[in-house]
């Protein structure tokens, strides 16, 4: 079919209109649509946003109340929908602690150190968390953690050398000690901790000497009058021993190491009933002590 030039203008035309109209729509109509979808975002996140704020505020006045447990809730809501805020989890993570939920309180803590800025701001609330949880791995891997970040912080000295004592690594412990007291002499925690790996190493002379020293400058101190009493019955000085052991029982009436240590030297003495007593009285407090429960066993009595 032929068409006249005139129908042939008006197709072109209405082509060209067509055409036109199409590049409107994708140059000026598709971002407008955007910009609007863009300004509808921009507002949810604001009042998302203010609802935050809001949820963060409250979440504050709930641990300010000490209103634990409506706290923790609030705030795991926070931590969900930021899971790398670690404002939130530090509130979480107290809030936590407070109810006594450790292994959570320990998750939290991992996490806080990950995506924090200041990640040693987490020891040792991280590792002490593990332990109470019962999860002594965990516990000396926080512990090695917290003293990676800051290896000359002498209290992350101390805790990591206890630790490693505890783990029967007493090699890694008195280096550790050795590290700490060079760096803070005064610190007697530190001196009576090096005393112990010096009698492990059965070098009670030196563990001797570290007592004494604490001493001169804390008479009082427990746990160096323990070390001192340890390291004389080491050497067989029994009768001072002895004294040094007494002046800690009265310092501290319920550390039950002082009356393990005390039936020790009464069994030193050939005082089986004496000895036994003082066992006995160590599991009253301590009722885990099985090193008591040993020695009653070796005397010929049950607990």
């Amino acid at each position: 079919m032929l068409h006249s030039p005139t129908t042939l203008k008006v197709c072109n035309l209405a082509a060209t209109i067509a055409t036109i109209w199409l590049f409107h729509f994708v140059l000026v109509g598709v971002p407008q649509n955007r910009q609007q979808r863009e300004v509808e975002r921009a507002a949810a996140l604001r009042a998302d946003g203010a609802r935050t704020v809001a949820m963060y505020e409250q979440s504050r006045k709930m641990i300010a109340e000490e209103d634990w447990v409506a706290a923790a809730a609030l705030t795991r809501r926070l931590v969900d929908r930021d899971p790398d805020n670690h404002l939130y989890m530090e509130q979480l993570a107290e809030a936590l602690r407070r109810l006594g939920r450790p292994a959570e309180e320990a998750e939290v803590w991992e996490r806080y150190m990950l995506v924090s800025p200041t990640p040693a701001a987490a020891c040792p609330a991280v590792a002490q968390a593990w332990k109470k949880a019962g999860r002594p791995e965990r516990t000396l891997v926080a512990f090695e953690r917290c003293y990676q970040l800051a290896p000359q912080d002498t209290d992350t000295i101390f805790y990591l050398a206890r630790e490693y004592e505890r783990a029967r690594r007493t090699r890694d412990a008195k280096a550790l000690y050795q590290k700490g007291l060079e760096l803070s002499p005064g610190y007697h925690d530190m001196a009576v901790g090096l005393g112990r790996t010096w009698l492990s190493e059965e070098k009670p002379e030196m563990a001797e000497a570290l007592a004494r020293g604490v001493l001169e400058q804390k008479p009082d101190y427990a746990d160096a009058l323990l070390l001192l009493g340890t390291a004389l019955r080491e050497q067989k000085k029994v009768p001072e021993a002895r004294v040094a052991l007494q002046r800690g029982l009265e310092m501290s009436p319920r550390y039950s190491d002082f009356h393990y240590m005390l039936g020790r030297l009464s069994e030193d003495e050939g005082n089986r009933e004496e000895a036994l007593r003082w066992y006995r009285e160590a599991l009253a407090i301590s009722p885990e002590r099985s090193d008591a429960k040993a020695r009653i066993t070796a005397l010929g009595e049950g607990t």
